[in-house]
């Protein structure tokens, strides 16, 4: 199925398909029992999504992928997976330090 992202000006879908399946794949890493992982997965995804961000349309606030990235990872925060709360929540903290267009 597909994601729909609400952006202020217009609204879109943006399916997994779209998604790099790299980027898909830390998510799965973040809620990884290994702490190291967890770390990898989370600074990879900063990277991803700042890339991310230097491609986005003039017009936008933030990048497509940015949107997705935070609605995952708060959503990540009530998962009942072993290393989920903190991967997620270690990697929410990252983004807001990281992008000053999050709030």
């Amino acid at each position: 199925g597909a994601t729909l992202v609400k952006h202020r000006t217009h609204s879109f879908s943006l399916t997994v398909a779209e998604m790099s399946s790299q980027v898909l794949s830390l998510f799965w890493d973040l809620a990884a029992v290994q702490q190291e992982k967890r770390a990898i997965a989370a600074e990879s995804l900063i990277t991803a999504l700042k890339e991310a961000e230097k491609a986005k349309p003039s017009g936008d606030e933030k990048s497509a992928d940015l949107e997705y990235a935070m609605k995952r990872l708060v959503r990540g925060l009530a998962s009942p997976r072993d290393g989920a709360r903190q991967g997620f929540g270690a990697a929410l903290i990252e983004v807001l330090m990281a992008f000053e267009s999050v709030t």
